[in-house]
């Protein structure tokens, strides 16, 4: 579990950073181009998979201390 820290608080410091950027731009989301809707795109996207991966990982951790 202690080994998961140091990535959670990242993965939390990520996305308030992302959320905070993403309200800034969301007013102008229909004048961006292609590729900056695509760049937004690609980084929730991308987030949502480590966020799948961390919660598994979490469940993992949280499994091995109810185990052993």
């Amino acid at each position: 579990k202690n080994m998961l820290k140091t990535p959670n608080e990242w993965y939390d410091k990520l996305m308030n950073d992302l959320s905070k950027r993403i309200e800034i731009i969301f007013p102008y989301y229909s004048y961006l181009d292609t590729n900056e809707r695509k760049v937004t795109e690609y980084l929730e996207e991308r987030s949502s998979e480590y966020c799948k991966i961390l919660d598994e990982l979490n469940e993992r951790s949280e499994l091995n201390l109810i185990i052993n």
